[in-house]
């Protein structure tokens, strides 16, 4: 049985951790008012990439990487992770923003 998204993400959310093309990212602790602004771009933006041109992509692009680690480093401070996984980008940034979301709009 294939998991759904919702499962993924309830389950990430939990382990602080997703994993994606065999890399895993960790979910830093975030205060409220952090996951709310991410939240607040992420509606402007359209998480799903739709609206990747915005002004307010690159603002929650980095709000992401800010808060999300790889083997104990900031993905912020890894400017060119995304330049070598192209394919992980659209996925980790709707994955990552569903996580810091998760417990805004699901019990936990």
């Amino acid at each position: 049985m294939r998991e759904t998204d919702l499962e993924i993400v309830k389950k990430s959310y939990a382990d602080k951790r997703i994993e994606i093309k065999g890399i895993a990212y960790t979910m830093c602790d975030l205060t409220n008012d952090a996951s709310l602004e991410i939240m607040g771009l992420g509606q402007l933006c359209g998480a799903d990439g739709s609206r990747i041109n915005d002004a307010n992509w690159k603002k929650l692009e980095k709000k992401l990487c800010d808060a999300f680690m790889i083997d104990n480093q900031l993905l912020s401070r890894l400017p060119n992770h995304f330049e070598i996984n192209k394919g992980s980008y659209i996925t980790f940034i709707s994955y990552a923003l569903a996580m810091v979301s998760f417990p805004f709009i699901y019990e936990v």
